[in-house]
Order: structure tokens, then C-alpha cells, then sequence
């Protein structure tokens, strides 16, 4: 069997074909927003504890834990795909880190 032969296409053309693509836009605002939460979440750490919490000494064990949950979320992710929709999975997960960012900000004293 021989090698579909195809011919480059231009960058720009390229671009514009990805602009168009609506599953690929939806696709790269989620990949977005769940990247920006990653990052405001682990960096707001240093000020939730040391301003609203009131306990700087917990700074190190929450980016600690909140590193580790990060792997062994990202090798879990394959096993759970395997029995839960990615969509399903998905909803579900940013419906617990919204109910635990909740949590965090309603119950500081419990820490």
C-alpha cells in the first residue's frame, strides 16, 4: 500500500482552517479555562492561607498536596475513562473542584 502523497499548505491557510472548526475552538476554550484555573487556584494559594486563613506555616503542605493531587489526577485519567464518559467525566470533576473551592472559601476556620 503506498503513502497518501499530499502537498504542504500554507500556515495561514492552516489558521484559518482551525478558526472555523468549531469542536477545535471548543476544545481550546475549555483546555483554557481549565489551565487558567489550574494556575489562579495554585498561585492564590500563598494568599488564601496567609490573609484569609491566617496560617502561612500551611502554604508549603497545600502545594505540596495540591502537586501530588495533580499527578495522580493525570494517571488516574486513563483508568477512569475506561468506565465514565470523557463528557461525563469531565462534568463531574469541575463539579468537585467547584464544591471544594466552595468549601475552602466557607470554611477557613475548619483548617
Amino acid at each position: 500500500m503506498q503513502p497518501i502523497q499530499t502537498t504542504p499548505t500554507p500556515v495561514k491557510q492552516d489558521l484559518a482552517d482551525l478558526l472555523t472548526n468549531k469542536p477545535w475552538i471548543i476544545l481550546f476554550a475549555l483546555a483554557l479555562i481549565i489551565m487558567l484555573t489550574i494556575t489562579l487556584r495554585g498561585s492564590s494559594g500563598t494568599f488564601y492561607f496567609k490573609y484569609f486563613v491566617g496560617r502561612e506555616d500551611l502554604i508549603g503542605a497545600f502545594s505540596t498536596a495540591y502537586m501530588l493531587s495533580l499527578m495522580v489526577g493525570a494517571a488516574l485519567t486513563p483508568i477512569m475513562v475506561k468506565y465514565i464518559d470523557k463528557k461525563q467525566l469531565l462534568l463531574i470533576l469541575m463539579l468537585a473542584v467547584t464544591v471544594l473551592s466552595v468549601g475552602f472559601f466557607l470554611f477557613p476556620q475548619i483548617i
